[in-house]
């Protein structure tokens, strides 16, 4: 596991999944284009991409914060 944040040149993380030898990337929905350029160079080399999506909104935490 590698844990580096955007933004990315794609020269830089596909050099790394090539050293690393990886066979998946696994990323976080971040709601912009700052990661784009390593799902690009992961797709470029075969690998699959998994996207964990961003939750949905909530109100609760301010309709509790409301009520106290």
């Amino acid at each position: 596991m590698v844990r580096s944040r955007g933004p990315y040149a794609y020269a830089d993380p596909r050099a790394l999944m090539t050293r690393l030898n990886a066979d998946l990337l696994v990323t976080e929905d971040s709601g912009g284009t700052h990661t784009a350029a390593k799902r690009v160079a992961a797709r470029g080399l075969g690998l699959n991409v998994i996207v964990i999506a961003r939750p949905a909104e909530s109100t609760s935490a301010v309709t509790t914060a409301a009520t106290c």
